[in-house]
């Protein structure tokens, strides 16, 4: 197991074993690691709905 850097942290999102290849898929074609594509997705996630969050 790799060492864990002092501001991350872990999470497991259970996600349907389909779109779980083909992410693994797309990220290998790309030349990405999926922790890499993970974290730009929740970031672009968190950018388009904080402030539906902090407006309510």
């Amino acid at each position: 197991m790799t060492e864990q850097k002092s501001n991350e942290m872990q999470r497991l999102p259970l996600i349907p074993k389909e779109l779980h290849s083909e992410f693994k898929m797309v990220c290998v074609a790309k030349n990405i690691s999926m922790q890499q594509a993970s974290e730009k997705a929740i970031e672009n996630w968190v950018r388009e709905n904080k402030n539906s969050v902090t407006n309510a």
